[in-house]
């Protein structure tokens, strides 16, 4: 908390700004769960869309500034997190104006951002050799995006757990009001929409392993070195491959398939941001994200 508070004397004042958005959206959006006034609603999209355009310029002027893509740091890689995640919650409310997955979405990129405060950078770093190439980018992007999907499945899949008959909307409750009004007044079923997500995710998660895999024969000379940030993202996408397995082979469905698709993007965020911690994590060509 205290490197929190002394790093934000160090941040730009767009990102101050966009956390400060992004915060606003939140609030209304809150706000918005209880009200059938759909002025409030409104201006919390204007709110998170105004967050996004800022959130996509600040990786561009990071961009501009380094001269090479703005994916090397854990700073510059939390930015762009939070940025994909609020591009897949964007484009799930273009299909269906869920407001509740809102507030969950928000409160994850704020969490990136927050986070990117305290591993906060302004001094420019070059890229090594082995991430000169154009794998680069696409993998990165893939992969994040992935991410995106994965973490609104994160939101969906813990709202399913409080919620679980969400599906439920009724005027003449008031329970069914607030469902009503979280949901956008479709009948939305949240442990299937947590598993349309899943899809979306484990998809982007494969083209990442592929891109990888090219990346690192470029790089390195072989398609798979069993680096640790490797063998974990293989240990991830196995999650979810046994998810899978579970959910269409031994029939999981409601609780038990959410919690074990909750156990994956655990798994996640450790590929993402525990790498340091393992005793190996010397012997990792992917050390580069431990700044």
């Amino acid at each position: 908390m205290i490197a929190l508070i002394d790093n934000f004397s160090r941040i730009s004042t767009m990102l101050t700004g966009l956390i400060c958005i992004y915060t606003i959206a939140f609030v209304l959006y809150s706000l918005s769960l209880f009200m059938k006034n759909n002025s409030v609603y409104t201006l919390g999209r204007f709110s998170l869309f105004v967050g996004f355009v800022i959130n996509g310029w600040l990786i561009v002027q990071r961009w501009m500034a380094a001269g090479r893509p703005p994916f090397k740091t854990f700073y510059e890689s939390l930015i762009f997190a939070a940025f994909c995640i609020i591009l897949v919650y964007l484009i799930l409310e273009i299909i269906r104006k869920v407001k509740l997955v809102g507030v969950g979405s928000i409160v994850l990129a704020l969490g990136c951002l927050l986070f990117a405060v305290v591993k906060v950078d302004v001094e420019i770093i070059n890229l090594p050799p082995a991430l000169q190439s154009g794998w680069f980018i696409p993998h990165v992007v893939i992969y994040f995006i992935g991410y995106g999907a994965l973490a609104v499945s994160f939101a969906t899949g813990i709202m399913y757990l409080f919620f679980p008959d969400a599906i439920v909307l009724n005027q003449d409750t008031r329970k069914g009001r607030f469902f009503t009004n979280a949901l956008g007044g479709e009948i939305i079923d949240l442990e299937a929409f947590t598993h349309q997500l899943i899809i979306v995710g484990f998809t982007f998660l494969n083209m990442g392993l592929l891109t990888g895999s090219m990346w690192a024969k470029f790089a390195w000379g072989d398609y798979w070195f069993w680096d640790p940030k490797e063998n974990w993202s293989l240990i991830t996408w196995t999650i979810y491959l046994t998810y899978f397995h579970l959910r269409y082979v031994k029939g999981w469905h409601g609780r038990k398939a959410v919690i074990f698709s909750i156990i994956g993007f655990a798994a996640i965020i450790f590929t993402y941001l525990g790498m340091s911690a393992l005793p190996t994590a010397s012997m990792s060509e992917h050390v580069y994200t431990s700044q």
